[in-house]
């Protein structure tokens, strides 16, 4: 999704389809990008690859660690 910033109110000029649905969450680094979704989350390698994907990644577990949580 493309946003024009300089439009008040700001202004969608492109969408996307994704593909995944429903998603819960999302966070970026210099790893990637993760999609969460109830108990699973989903790795790319960057926003154009998860833009460009037309089916997602195998879902993996997510962990108390990834969320700093202690036990």
């Amino acid at each position: 999704m493309d946003v024009d910033l300089s439009a008040t109110p700001r202004a969608i000029t492109k969408t996307t389809p994704l593909p995944i649905a429903d998603i819960d969450a999302g966070s970026c680094d210099s790893h990637g990008v993760n999609v969460y979704k109830g108990h699973h989350f989903y790795h790319y390698e960057s926003a154009t690859t998860l833009a460009m994907s037309k089916i997602a990644p195998m879902p993996q577990d997510i962990t108390h660690a990834m969320m700093a949580c202690q036990e």
